[in-house]
């Protein structure tokens, strides 16, 4: 839970950015802030990632494909497919694993 926290805060913190960047172009703020740092995940954080990963590849994708499912909803598991394997293999040569 704490890494799904953290996640969620990284990602709002890069939302919030956006928009007040956004915003100062505008003219309506008067400065941006300074965007978020890169998020940094543990050994730890990095591994229970790749563990997540992996499960969503191997059992909850293949569920959602065996579904008589719109096309379009085919092709956007497809590209989840694709981007949860490249997320693996980031993770593996991190963690070494």
């Amino acid at each position: 839970m704490d890494l799904l926290l953290k996640l969620m805060a990284h990602r709002r913190a890069e939302l919030d950015w956006q928009d007040r960047r956004a915003e100062a172009a505008r003219g309506r703020l008067e400065d941006a802030v300074e965007p978020p740092g890169p998020l940094v995940l543990t050994l730890v954080e990095q591994r229970e990632m790749l563990k997540g990963s992996r499960w969503f590849l191997e059992w909850y994708i293949p569920r959602q494909q065996e579904r008589q499912m719109h096309a379009d909803s085919l092709r956007l598991l497809d590209a989840l497919e694709l981007q949860a394997r490249e997320e693996i293999e980031r993770l593996e040569v991190e963690t070494n694993s």
